[in-house]
């Protein structure tokens, strides 16, 4: 969203965080998780930021809503 670009960063191992340069911040944002706990909070709106794109209610692969 607004040019904002998100990163993979290996970590050694299996280990494997995402980052992201905002662009209308000028900065970068890292997070701890690993990839998976990462993207589990985005799709359950836990590591929601005010900087990214509003999540729907449900998304569209998810079995039975």
């Amino acid at each position: 969203m607004d040019g904002d670009k998100f990163f993979l960063e290996h970590r050694g191992g299996s280990h494997w965080t995402v980052s992201a340069f905002r662009r209308d911040w000028a900065d970068w944002y890292e997070s701890d998780e690993t990839l998976i706990d990462w993207l589990i909070g985005d799709f359950t709106g836990r590591v929601a930021q005010e900087w990214m794109p509003e999540r729907p209610a449900a998304h569209w692969f998810e079995a039975g809503r």
